[in-house]
């Protein structure tokens, strides 16, 4: 990939910048679909700029994420959002601290025994099969279901079997389409990748423009849908797609959403769907994206 021209030196820096990127699948090139050449590298110059401050948003506890980012020679970041948003963390100079004011608020949400009062009412249900004690926590309750195009009906009979007991809740479900399997978290009502942002977004000052995040999956779909200007990659499923544009023409946020298709020379998958969003929203990175 060719080497883009820099803005010019000297320039004021931009006010800062959010850019929050899911890892499989959206940033990692660990799916089917080819990775543009050079695209990570166009991605670690970019977010090397001194206004963008990085967050990694994913399914994958801590050591599953730095684990990733390591063996992907990924650039280091400012946050990261494990465990599909249960916990939050700062990262400064290699050490991560844990967001003691996230948990605050989620512990608001869920009182002690509230995960296992939720637990129980679920227990029968076929399709839900328990998953390891070490996939659990504190504000995380999960299982593999069935891979399904479309969750809703089985989330409707688990919104049945939850509701009457008076909890507040929040379910995630999506699929990973390699392994063919599906997955389904049940956490507090803010307990997202979506929560999680907003939270950060909110308490750190981020201007709501100066945001961006890109996601590929079902566990991404309330942040892809709502106000937050976001991405959806180009390798997405069709079903995820499908589900995105709908909940985003549901919730009005419509005009938030870029779908990538492939631009400036790349093909819109993985972290070229990533700049590709960026440049969408913010036109003033494309002398940093365009390839020549």
């Amino acid at each position: 990939m060719a080497t883009a021209a820099a803005p010019t030196q000297g320039m004021p820096m931009a006010p800062r910048f959010l850019l929050c990127t899911d890892l499989d699948r959206t940033l990692l090139p660990n799916g089917p679909e080819a990775e543009t050449p050079g695209v990570r590298q166009r991605f670690a110059a970019l977010v090397n700029l001194p206004e963008i401050i990085l967050a990694y948003v994913s399914g994958r506890d801590r050591d599953k994420m730095e684990q990733v980012v390591a063996e992907y020679a990924l650039p280091r970041p400012d946050w990261a959002i494990t465990d599909v948003g249960a916990t939050l963390w700062n990262i400064d100079e290699g050490a991560w601290k844990r967001d003691r004011g996230w948990e605050t608020h989620l512990a608001g949400q869920w009182h002690p025994g509230d995960r296992e009062s939720l637990a129980r009412r679920l227990e029968g249900i076929t399709p839900l099969e328990l998953q390891e004690e070490n996939r659990q926590g504190r504000f995380k309750l999960s299982y593999y279901i069935p891979p399904l195009a479309d969750p809703e009906p089985l989330l409707t009979t688990l919104r049945e079997r939850l509701d009457p007991v008076g909890i507040g809740y929040h379910l995630i479900a999506s699929t990973d389409e390699v392994l063919h399997l599906g997955f389904l978290d049940v956490m507090p009502p803010d307990g997202s990748k979506h929560g999680a942002v907003e939270f950060l977004r909110t308490r750190e000052r981020f201007d709501p423009d100066r945001v961006l995040f890109a996601g590929d999956s079902g566990n991404d779909l309330d942040l892809l849908a709502s106000p937050i200007p976001a991405v959806l990659v180009a390798n997405a499923e069709a079903s995820v797609r499908h589900r995105v544009v709908t909940k985003a023409r549901s919730n009005n946020t419509l005009s938030a959403l870029c779908l990538a298709s492939g631009r400036f020379g790349m093909n819109g998958c993985y972290a070229a769907g990533i700049l590709e969003g960026l440049a969408h929203f913010h036109p003033e990175y494309i002398p940093w994206i365009t390839t020549e």
